[in-house]
C-alpha cells in the first residue's frame, strides 16, 4: 500500500509541476511581449546587493507586526523545502530520525505556523474594514494560500512528534498532495499574484528603476516607444505616447502587474483612497493585470466597460506613498503617468479644468497665467537690492553669485508663496550669501503638464529651461519648491542640464550658525508636514527639523511624517481640479491637531495652500523659513 500511495502522491505532484510550468510560461511569455525597457540592467552589482538587502531584511514590510510574520513564513518556504522532499521517502519508510537538524527544522516550521496564522489573522480583521487594506482583494485566494501553508507546516511539525509508523506515513501523504493541489491551483491561476510573487517579486525587485535601495520616484520614466525614449524634435509617424492598451506596455510594466500580491499596503497608503475616491492604486494595479493576463483586448481608460475608472486616474496626486509601501517595489506613478500621456497627447482626453491649465502654461509661462512682468515684483517690496541677471548686462552667471535664487511660478504670483520667496530671500542676504535671480527670463519647467500627462508641453517648456540655465553656466540652484527641487534636479539631467539643485531648508540648515537667536524663543510647539516631493520623492526629511531645532523651536511629530507623509491633496494636477470625496488637506489638518501643537510648519507653496485653506478645526500654517526669521535678529 505504501508504494500506491508513493506513486500516486509522486504522479499528482509531477502533474502538478507541469500544470505549474506552463502556468509559468504563460506569465513569462506575456511579460516578454510587452514593449522593450533598455533601462533596467545599469549596475548589476549593486542591483544585487539591492536585492539581497530587501528579500533578506524585508526593509519594506518591516515597518509592521505583519512583516516580521512574514518573514518566517518566507524563510520557511526556503529552509523546509527539504522537508517536503523528504516526504515521499516517509511514505515508503516512515521513520524519523531524531537529531539536531530536524528538531531545528520543528522549531522554525512552529515559528512559521504561528506567523501565518497571525497573517491569517489580521486579513480577516483588516478586510471587515469597507476602505481597508484589503477592500477588493481576491480574499479567497488568499485564503487558499496561507490553508496550504498551515496544513504543510502542520504536518511537518506532527510528522517529528509522531511515533505511529502509520500516522507518519498518512501525514507525509497529506503533506504532499496538498503541495500539488498548491501546483494545480497556483499553475491555472496565472493572475494569482499572492501566490506568484513569491518568485517574481526577486525580478520586480531587481530590475526596478533605481539600482539603490531607493523607491521608483523622483524623475519620471520618459515616455517610450517601441522600447526607446521619444524624440520629441522629430516623433515618428507611427509614435504611441504613454498606454493606451495591452500593446503599449513595456515587459517591465507587464513585470509589476504579475508582481501584485494584493495585499494593499498601497492602497492603505493612498490619500485619495483614504478620503473617499474612487481611486485605489491597487484596484488600478489588478484590473489592468487581469487584462494583460486574461488577453482581454479593451483600452484601458475609455467607455462604461473600461479597465481603469477614468476620473479615478485623474484623482492621483503623484504623492507616491503607493511606490515606498509596496513590498515588492511596483512603479504605481510611473504606469498612471503612462496612462495619462496616452489621454492627454492622444486622446485629448483630461478634465476641463486642465485646459485653462495648459493655455495658461503655453501662452504666459506660468500656471496662474499671470503676466511675466509680475515675476519681479515682490523684489519692491524688500528693504535691501536683489540682483537679477541681465539687469546689469551679464550673459553669464557671475563668478561672485553662488547661488541662483529660483523663484518659481508660485513663489513669484501666489501671496503665500511670494512671502516665503521674500523670507528666503532676506535670510540669504543676512547670512551674506550671494544669490541673484532671473526674474522675468525665469519660466516654467512644465513639472505641472508632465505629472498630468502632458508630455509633450512638459518637453517643450523643460528643454526651453535647461537651454537657458545651462546656456548662462548656471552650477548651484536654491529653490522653496519641492516640485521645482524635483524636476531641476531629478528631471533635467535628462536635458543635459546639469546643476547643484538643494532646497531651501537644506541650505538653511547649512546657514543656521551665521544667525543670532533672541533671546526668548517662541513658546509655541511645531508640527511638521512634510512634502511629498520633498520627502518621497527626494528623501529630504531631516532639513526641515535641523532648522527648526537650530532656531530653537520644539517640534512633535505627525502620525504620518517623513518618508510615510500624507499628502496635502495637490500634487498631480489636483491644485488645479476638484477633489472627490473628502478634500485631502482637510484629512491631513485634522492629523497635525491630533498632536497637540500651535503651528503646522511647511516648506511647500502649493502645500502651503493647502493647508491653509483647510477646513474645520485647524492650526496656524506657517512656512519654515518664516519660523525661522521669527526666530533671529535682524542686522541693521
Amino acid at each position: 500500500m505504501r508504494d500506491v500511495a508513493f506513486w500516486i502522491a509522486a504522479g499528482f505532484n509531477l502533474l502538478g509541476a507541469a500544470v505549474f510550468a506552463r502556468g509559468a510560461r504563460q506569465l513569462v511569455s506575456t511579460i516578454r511581449a510587452g514593449q522593450a525597457d533598455e533601462t533596467r540592467t545599469f549596475l548589476p552589482a549593486q542591483r544585487w546587493r539591492t536585492l539581497a538587502v530587501q528579500v533578506l531584511a524585508h526593509t519594506r514590510l518591516n515597518r509592521r507586526h505583519s512583516g516580521y510574520l512574514h518573514w518566517f513564513v518566507a524563510v520557511s518556504f526556503v529552509a523546509l523545502f527539504g522537508d517536503y522532499l523528504a516526504a515521499f521517502g516517509l511514505i515508503l519508510n516512515p521513520t524519523v530520525e531524531s537529531s539536531a537538524l530536524a528538531t531545528a527544522g520543528s522549531a522554525l516550521a512552529v515559528v512559521a505556523l504561528l506567523s501565518i496564522l497571525g497573517l491569517t489573522l489580521t486579513r480577516v480583521v483588516q478586510s471587515r474594514a469597507n476602505r481597508g487594506r484589503f477592500a477588493g482583494s481576491n480574499l479567497r485566494a488568499g485564503y487558499f494560500v496561507e490553508a496550504v501553508i498551515f496544513i504543510v507546516l502542520g504536518c511537518t511539525i506532527a510528522i517529528h512528534v509522531a511515533e505511529d509508523p502509520d500516522l507518519i506515513v498518512a501525514l507525509a501523504l497529506l503533506k504532499v498532495m496538498v503541495s500539488g493541489v498548491w501546483f494545480i491551483v497556483v499553475g491555472r491561476s496565472v493572475t494569482m499574484g499572492v501566490a506568484w510573487h513569491r518568485f517574481t517579486a526577486f525580478f520586480n525587485i531587481w530590475f526596478k528603476r533605481h539600482a539603490d535601495s531607493r523607491p521608483s520616484l523622483g524623475e519620471l520614466q520618459p515616455s517610450l516607444h517601441k522600447g526607446n525614449a521619444i524624440d520629441w524634435s522629430d516623433p515618428a509617424d507611427d509614435t504611441v505616447v504613454g498606454v493606451g492598451g495591452v500593446d503599449d506596455l513595456t515587459w517591465k510594466a507587464r513585470l509589476d502587474l504579475a508582481t501584485c500580491t494584493e495585499c494593499g499596503r498601497c492602497q492603505d497608503a493612498c490619500p485619495a483612497w483614504a478620503t473617499g475616491s474612487l481611486l485605489s492604486p491597487k484596484l488600478m494595479i489588478t484590473s489592468m493585470r487581469d487584462a494583460v493576463f486574461g488577453d482581454d483586448a479593451r483600452e484601458f481608460v475609455g467607455g462604461a466597460d473600461a479597465v481603469v475608472d477614468r476620473d479615478a486616474l485623474w484623482d492621483c496626486t503623484t504623492c507616491g506613498a503607493c511606490v515606498v509601501e509596496c513590498p515588492v517595489g511596483i512603479e504605481h506613478v510611473d504606469q498612471f503617468v503612462d496612462l495619462r500621456r496616452h489621454q492627454v497627447v492622444m486622446e485629448s482626453q483630461f478634465p476641463a479644468e486642465f485646459a485653462g491649465l495648459y493655455k495658461n502654461l503655453e501662452t504666459t509661462g506660468n500656471p496662474f497665467g499671470a503676466p511675466r512682468s509680475g515675476r519681479t515684483e515682490w523684489i519692491n517690496e524688500l528693504h535691501f537690492p536683489v540682483r537679477v541677471f541681465g539687469d546689469g548686462g551679464e550673459t553669464v552667471i557671475p563668478p561672485d553669485v553662488e547661488y541662483l535664487f529660483w523663484v518659481g511660478c508660485a513663489g513669484a504670483y501666489e501671496n503665500r508663496a511670494k512671502q516665503t520667496t521674500k523670507n528666503v530671500a532676506e535670510l540669504l542676504h543676512l547670512a551674506g550669501v550671494s544669490f541673484m535671480v532671473l526674474g522675468s527670463r525665469e519660466n516654467c519647467h512644465g513639472d505641472p503638464a508632465r505629472r498630468t500627462g502632458n508630455e509633450m508641453l512638459f518637453q517643450e517648456m523643460s528643454q526651453d529651461v535647461a537651454a537657458t540655465l545651462s546656456g548662462i553656466g548656471v552650477k548651484k540652484i536654491v529653490v522653496t519648491c519641492p516640485h521645482c527641487l524635483n524636476t531641476l534636479g531629478y528631471e533635467h539631467p535628462r536635458l543635459n542640464g546639469h546643476y547643484e539643485v538643494v532646497h531651501h531648508t537644506e541650505l538653511l540648515a547649512e546657514l543656521m550658525p551665521r544667525f543670532e537667536l533672541l533671546e526668548s524663543s517662541t513658546p509655541q510647539t511645531v508640527t511638521v508636514h512634510d512634502p511629498c516631493y520633498l520627502a518621497r520623492h527626494n528623501n529630504i526629511t531631516d532639513a526641515p527639523r535641523d532648522v527648526l531645532a537650530l532656531a530653537g523651536v520644539t517640534t512633535v511629530e505627525m502620525d504620518r511624517n517623513r518618508e510615510r507623509t500624507f499628502c496635502c491633496g495637490a500634487g498631480g494636477g489636483q491644485m488645479w481640479k476638484e477633489s472627490t470625496g473628502e478634500r485631502i488637506n482637510d484629512a491631513r489638518m485634522t492629523q497635525a491637531v491630533k498632536t497637540g501643537a500651535d503651528v503646522l510648519a511647511v516648506g511647500c507653496p502649493f502645500c502651503s495652500v493647502m493647508m491653509d485653506s483647510a477646513s474645520g478645526e485647524r492650526l496656524e500654517v506657517k512656512e519654515i523659513s518664516e519660523i525661522v526669521l521669527h526666530q533671529i535678529k535682524r542686522k541693521n
